[in-house]
């Protein structure tokens, strides 16, 4: 996990203050396992790649290393995971524009993109029966709402599989908002 990590050049992409030099040591220590850890390292990440709900292009690199540790068994501070990247995909970057593969693409458009290129992470954690981090997921879900044509068939089949009446009723929380924007 997390072997690309290092690879980027972090002190090239923009964040709050400072450079992202501190980037990659932040991530390892949110995918530790080890609970004081993580919680530092949420907020390094937050006060510097989305900051009082303003995006900051590193935003955009660290999405992807956020699902690597949403695919791993971590349990400890997956809700912050899924926290920071509900923040990244509902932030804002007016007159931020990123290069996505050859396009010049405006950043929080970009960061929504990649976060909806995994939907299939996020569908399965709302699926995991034992999982403690389904409403999270939901929630992450609904927020993505110009996506509700791809992501409210798959919400509707998961309740339908779902044998718990309560969390059903969630779910049908949830497709609610996702419609409501």
């Amino acid at each position: 996990m997390l072997e690309n990590l290092d690879k980027l050049n972090w002190k090239d992409y923009g964040i709050a203050h400072g450079d992202g030099t501190h980037i990659p040591d932040t991530i390892k220590d949110l995918a530790s396992g080890i609970s004081e850890k993580q919680q530092k390292a949420y907020w390094k990440l937050d006060n510097y790649i989305v900051l009082q709900s303003d995006l900051y292009e590193a935003a955009f690199y660290v999405v992807p290393f956020l699902f690597e540790i949403l695919q791993s068994d971590m349990t400890t501070g997956r809700d912050l995971v899924y926290d920071l990247l509900w923040e990244i995909a509902n932030g804002y970057a007016d007159d931020i524009d990123i290069d996505v593969n050859g396009v010049t693409t405006p950043l929080r458009e970009a960061c929504r993109v990649v976060v909806v290129d995994n939907l299939n992470i996020i569908l399965a954690e709302v699926a995991n029966y034992s999982s403690s981090f389904r409403e999270k997921a939901l929630e992450l879900l609904a927020s993505l709402y110009e996506y509700r044509k791809e992501i409210e068939p798959k919400l509707i089949e998961l309740c339908d599989e779902e044998p718990s009446s309560e969390f059903q009723a969630v779910i049908k929380k949830w497709i609610v908002e996702l419609n409501e924007e």
